[in-house]
């Protein structure tokens, strides 16, 4: 009987200490890896640090856009150039000469106030596709 005490004695040691010791492990690795634990905190951290950059890059594009705006409303001949170059417009009486890419043929387009807001670039011409033949007979003519 007192063989069975000291087993049982020494039994209780063990969960003594297997116990706590298991419960902490479990809190360390539910701390680390469980919902908002460590690793999630890290990502949040990344995400946060990649949302700072893009308002940074946001911030520095808005403020060139808010210089070229200026430009634009103080410099009118920086305001002609953009005209011509991102919307084709010239003055009147400027002479346009309008490439063919295909050919290298080079077009005269005389600008006039009729012709002034709308010049378009020369565009390649797709190839006409061969006319379809009718099926059946051929349809009689009509009688003079």
């Amino acid at each position: 009987m007192e063989n069975t005490s000291r087993q049982g004695g020494r039994v209780q040691r063990v969960l003594a200490r297997v116990i706590p010791s298991t419960v902490l492990i479990g809190v360390v690795v539910w701390t680390l890896v469980g919902p908002n634990g460590l690793r999630d905190l890290y990502t949040l951290s990344e995400h946060a640090d990649e949302a700072r950059d893009r308002w940074a890059n946001l911030e520095k594009a808005n403020t060139r856009l808010l210089l070229d705006l200026q430009r634009l409303e103080q410099d009118p001949i920086n305001l002609e150039r953009l005209a011509a170059d991102q919307l084709g417009l010239v003055r009147p009486g400027t002479t346009l000469y309008a490439f063919d890419e295909r050919d290298g043929a080079a077009t005269i387009v005389p600008s006039t106030p009729a012709t002034v807001p709308v010049v378009a670039p020369v565009a390649p011409a797709a190839p006409a596709a061969a006319p379809a033949k009718p099926e059946g007979p051929p349809a009689p003519e009509p009688a003079d």
